[in-house]
């Protein structure tokens, strides 16, 4: 017996939507058919992080060569400056012990100390 179709009820929907994964992605998986169309669709063209994550979880760039173009300039750019500020090795220290006890990155904290100052002022 082949099957040919999965019939999708509102609470198996809702539970792989919990996965992240929609009927459809399944449907491709067991029957192929989306695979083969979605490569000859080519690469989303899309700011979108999210999209972009779930397309690459599912396929391998090796199948969009012909569609990839090199690019010499950045594609991201930051909207921030990084300032160098120096400390002795053990206000570092301290700093990430500090930083450790709130669960949270040093530099973060360094951050949120400097808004914090300029909001004040």
């Amino acid at each position: 017996m082949k099957i040919r179709e999965l019939i999708w009820p509102e609470d198996r929907i809702n539970h792989i939507a919990s996965h992240g994964v929609e009927p459809e992605e399944v449907n491709e998986v067991c029957f192929g058919r989306a695979l083969v169309q979605m490569s000859k669709l080519g690469i989303p063209e899309t700011d979108s992080i999210t999209e972009l994550a779930r397309f690459w979880d599912t396929h391998d760039l090796t199948d969009f060569e012909d569609q990839l173009e090199e690019v010499t300039e950045p594609v991201f750019l930051r909207e921030m400056e990084i300032v160098r500020v120096p400390l002795q090795p053990q206000e570092v220290e301290a700093v990430k012990r500090i930083a450790d006890s709130q669960g949270i990155e040093y530099v973060t904290l360094l951050r949120g100390w400097v808004l914090e100052k300029l909001h004040a002022s």
